[in-house]
């Protein structure tokens, strides 16, 4: 079935962070959140099908780091929408992220969960406004259809 609601997933290796994070994401009513320590953790999900449509990255991660972790979502899945959130306010790095695929790039301490919570919203309705059209077309084919239907009847 069909759902509206992102799916969104969160690596952090930050327990603390992550956990805070979850807990405001999911309060503003968000509730296909799936959470993982490691970038291979995050990976692995995808290689076995999972699908979010948002993920959001930390940069700084042990293991595979967050760019690593970042091009392999992308490889997997392009169309996936990567928000690197890190502790790191540099340029070079914000540019190299931005350039392989992330939707943005945030500073920890210059931006709220507020702001996360705001882009979430914003693929919520691409998703409602996508599914209306899907209705909207599915509607068109089931009247043409049963014209169709009725004049091939009566003729």
């Amino acid at each position: 079935m069909y759902s509206i609601e992102p799916n969104i997933f969160i690596i952090e290796d930050d327990p603390v962070y992550l956990k805070m994070l979850t807990y405001k994401i999911d309060a503003a009513g968000y509730t296909e959140i799936r959470s993982f320590a490691s970038g291979e953790e995050g990976l692995d999900a995808l290689t076995k099908g999972m699908r979010p449509d948002l993920v959001l990255l930390d940069f700084q991660l042990g293991g595979i780091n967050g760019l690593d972790t970042l091009r392999g979502i992308k490889k997997l899945r392009p169309k996936t929408k990567v928000i690197v959130i890190t502790m790191v306010d540099d340029e070079k790095v914000k540019q190299e992220c931005l350039a392989n695929g992330a939707s943005t790039y945030l500073i920890k301490e210059q931006s709220s969960v507020d702001d996360i919570v705001s882009y979430i919203d914003g693929i919520k309705k691409k998703k409602q406004s996508f599914r209306q059209k899907i209705m909207l077309i599915a509607g068109v084919v089931i009247i043409s259809l049963t014209i169709l239907l009725y004049f091939t009847l009566i003729g």
